[in-house]
């Protein structure tokens, strides 16, 4: 019998186009594994605090702050007046960071790429209090240029943050009197309000955040929530220098996508939380996700939270 070589033909025809189609299904799943959908915020996972924690109430919880602020930004109180504070009243200069570059919230959501480098103070006219010693513990070096490295890598990180003075809860207390005034009457008011901080009374909180990607073959956000208990600055104010002071309790959270983490501290100044959000490798591995933050500072019953999300 001859044999047909059409219908051979016609196969042998076929195959590039099957390698085609195969080819656009691989680079299909490959470019939804490296370029994720946005990551939207959800709710925090639950935290583990014992039992001494759970004493301080729901605030100390910010599972139930989330709930109670239904994941918006917040600054809620109880016993004291917080007044939040601008300018050198609340840190140094940003001039004193030379190399910092001051930008709105406007201006980085603008961006269509990330820097490979930098440092930025988001909605900031002050350097945050705690946030240079920060960087150097954590092996950041600033160069006078822009330039910043993490242990030698160059690294862009986005910093907002907030200054507050703790001060009597009446808000009747403030009127007409200057910060030395103000800080005398605060000492009374928390030696029964609060446990009474040591070193120093508790006179003024501060915290920020710190967004940073990685590019390169492998990318990844991170994300960390900063509290500081301090106390009083010169003539009462939160200007600097001002020391560090112990509270009864201080905790952080910090949540980018779906990856959070959770810090807190009894008699302690400080707090930190970060979180790590993997975006993946190869090109084009990129995201953009939203996060929510957290801090919360007790001394006796005395309290406030502030949260903040994007």
């Amino acid at each position: 019998m001859k044999s047909d070589g059409s219908s051979t033909h016609n196969a042998l025809r076929l195959i590039p186009l099957a390698l085609v189609l195969t080819g656009a299904v691989l680079c299909t799943n490959l470019l939804a594994q490296t370029n994720p959908p946005p990551a939207k915020a959800a709710q925090p996972k639950p935290v583990v605090l014992d039992p001494k924690a759970k004493a301080f109430g729901p605030e100390a919880n910010p599972q139930e702050v989330f709930k109670e602020t239904k994941g918006r930004s917040a600054l809620r109180s109880h016993g004291i007046e917080v007044k939040k504070l601008e300018g050198r009243q609340a840190g140094k200069p940003i001039s004193s960071m030379r190399g910092a570059k001051a930008i709105n919230r406007q201006q980085w959501t603008a961006m269509k790429e990330i820097p490979k480098t930098g440092l930025y103070l988001v909605d900031l006219d002050h350097v945050p209090p705690g946030l240079e010693e920060d960087l150097h513990q954590n092996g950041y070096r600033l160069a006078e240029d822009g330039t910043l490295t993490q242990n030698g890598k160059p690294v862009a990180l986005f910093v907002h943050g907030e200054t507050f003075h703790i001060g009597p809860a009446k808000a009747a207390t403030w009127l007409g009197r200057t910060m030395s005034q103000i800080a005398t009457a605060t000492d009374s008011l928390l030696v029964s309000e609060a446990r009474a901080a040591t070193p120093f009374p508790w006179a003024c909180g501060s915290w920020y955040f710190k967004w940073q990607y990685d590019g390169g073959f492998c990318r990844d956000y991170k994300a960390w929530s900063d509290a500081y208990a301090w106390g009083a600055g010169p003539n009462g104010s939160c200007a600097d220098p001002k020391p560090l002071t112990r509270v009864q309790y201080i905790s952080t959270y910090a949540s980018i996508g779906s990856n959070s983490g959770f810090n807190y501290h009894y008699d302690a100044d400080q707090s930190h939380a970060s979180a790590e959000w993997d975006i993946g490798c190869f090109w084009p591995a990129h995201g953009t996700g939203s996060g929510f933050h957290y801090a919360y500072w007790r001394d006796g019953s005395a309290w406030m939270y502030r949260t903040w999300s994007w």
